[in-house]
């Protein structure tokens, strides 16, 4: 291949890139995660089959790409508790979901309780329940919303602060073990397919979360154009 040509394809390999995240690459390690994510879903594409199933199927042989991603992200998900779980043994936050919140607190002044919930992607019920425990403990404390007189704004006390950043300070080695054997580029190319992903779902989860399977997978998957606006 000349280097004109190489040079073309460079300049159209840019253009795709402006299409599909709907915006220009912002360095060349940017652009270099989204080549290699491309080349590897186009390996997929290439391989891939509709699959429905039988019993007569071996299902450790015949998982669809979609089928994987859902599998291990959700042991991905179970490994990081169980870490985390480790460290929460010595403190006296009872919870990952009590830390969790804890740790939301630590990012605003306050939230509505409504806010916070949702905030931790958690049931009503038991959000509220998570927050009546940290609020006993004094880990949190509640207010009058001033834009909502019957409403209550939840914000974290001195004393939840102090268990927050105590946890914080050992975060880092299960983090760290979470992260495995990845190297930093694996590290970093992971963290935008995750941030993609996750942006996806968050939108997902904020517009149609009481919604059916089918009418969200026909709302979000079905159309080129409602996969650019979730970029």
């Amino acid at each position: 291949m000349s280097k004109y040509k190489f040079l073309k394809k460079l300049i159209d390999l840019v253009e795709e890139y402006e299409v599909s995240e709907g915006t220009k690459p912002d360095d060349v390690e940017t652009f270099n995660v989204w080549l290699a994510y491309r080349i590897e879903k186009q390996k997929i594409a290439n391989n891939a089959n509709t699959k429905i199933y039988s019993v007569n199927d071996d299902f450790n042989k015949v998982q669809t790409p979609e089928a994987l991603i859902s599998r291990q992200v959700g042991a991905l998900y179970k490994f990081a508790k169980h870490y985390t779980k480790k460290i929460l043994l010595n403190t006296p936050v009872n919870s990952i979901d009590e830390f969790g919140f804890l740790a939301s607190l630590t990012t605003r002044k306050d939230y509505t309780k409504t806010e916070l919930i949702n905030q931790n992607l958690i049931e009503i019920t038991s959000g509220t329940e998570i927050i009546k425990r940290l609020i006993r403990k004094d880990y949190a404390k509640e207010s009058k919303d001033p834009d909502d007189g019957r409403g209550k704004r939840v914000s974290i006390t001195r004393k939840g602060l102090e268990v927050v950043v105590g946890i914080f300070n050992q975060m880092g080695d299960a983090a760290n073990i979470v992260a495995g054997n990845l190297s930093e580029f694996e590290k970093k190319q992971l963290v935008q397919i995750l941030s993609k992903l996750e942006h996806f779902h968050h939108i997902v989860h904020e517009n149609d979360r009481n919604s059916e399977l089918p009418d969200i997978a026909k709302k979000y998957l079905t159309t080129a154009e409602s996969n650019k606006n979730l970029n």
